[in-house]
């Protein structure tokens, strides 16, 4: 579903805003400002009421989305890598807020070291340059439910739409790979709606899809070596036009075992003849246990 542009700034005013701030869209910090406040607003409505209380907003930019989370109550830190917008959004912010806003001049690869055990949901309009990074990291700091509580509470984030339909695809498809099975196992997670690329100043090449999710309260199967889990998946998908029995080898997963050991289980699971994007999450999940053990 794509969101029809009403209340949209004028560009106009966004570029005499960041030249009275003595600064540009900078590329190499991904900046592309959202210009639609009717998109902004179908972000912040996704938030549940029982997160508002440990907002990180990843790159605030001119505060649109600040904005409004302040509006519905929201206690919000505000990571923001430009100095210049970090100092123009204190000022904007300033009267009133106190409790309830901190901007943090900081790059948003480092918040999540940073957090510890405090809760948080994350939402943002991501640098389509840091999506990746920050999305694999994120699934890194995120623990299996069963093993300890989760800081993370969860997520509405604006993604690069072709990354968003990397993130969330179902297994047998095109897109499906080592992050799909990532997220896959660790999150359950709803597709919002899609934004089109003249919603954006600058406007980039591509359209953008907007995506919440939140940790698994619940799992099928939990790795006994998440390591091990995370090898496999990596490995598989390098080679993943081969079928598993060419495509698994003991020492690429760090094992000191024969290949008659890993063939045996790949039949015993009737899965040495699928390729990798054949296996979902669960049956990743059983693969990674069993040569665990007979490590």
């Amino acid at each position: 579903m794509a969101v029809r542009s009403r209340k949209t700034l004028p560009v106009e005013n966004i570029e005499t805003t960041l030249r009275g701030i003595g600064t540009r869209p900078m590329k190499s910090y991904g900046q592309n400002f959202l210009v639609n406040g009717q998109i902004a607003d179908g972000i912040v409505e996704c938030i549940p009421e029982k997160d508002l209380e440990h907002i990180i907003e990843v790159g605030p930019g001119l505060g649109i989305l600040t904005e409004r989370l302040l509006k519905r109550g929201a206690k919000v830190i505000a990571v923001e890598k430009d100095r210049l917008l970090c100092d123009y959004l204190k000022k904007k912010f300033h009267s009133g807020l106190k409790g309830y806003l901190e901007v943090i001049n900081d790059d948003a690869l480092h918040i999540l070291d940073s957090m510890g055990e405090r809760d948080h949901f994350i939402v943002s309009n991501l640098p389509f340059n840091i999506s990746s990074s920050f999305t694999g990291r994120l699934l890194d700091s995120t623990r299996f439910i069963e093993l300890k509580r989760n800081p993370f509470k969860g997520a509405v984030i604006m993604y690069q739409k072709e990354f968003a339909g990397r993130l969330i695809s179902p297994c047998g498809s095109r897109n499906y790979g080592k992050l799909s099975v990532m997220f896959r196992t660790k999150m359950d997670f709803k597709h919002l709606f899609d934004v089109k690329k003249n919603m954006f100043h600058p406007q980039p090449r591509v359209d953008a899809s907007v995506i919440s999710y939140r940790p698994k309260e619940e799992f099928t199967k939990i790795p006994e070596d998440p390591e091990m889990f995370r090898k496999l998946v990596h490995v598989v998908f390098l080679n993943r036009r081969k079928k598993l029995k060419n495509a698994l080898n003991p020492r690429s997963i760090g094992l000191d075992l024969d290949m008659d050991d890993i063939e045996w289980i790949l039949e015993d699971m009737d899965v040495a003849d699928r390729r990798p994007e054949q296996l979902d999450e669960n049956l990743f999940m059983e693969l990674s246990n069993k040569l665990s053990r007979l490590a």
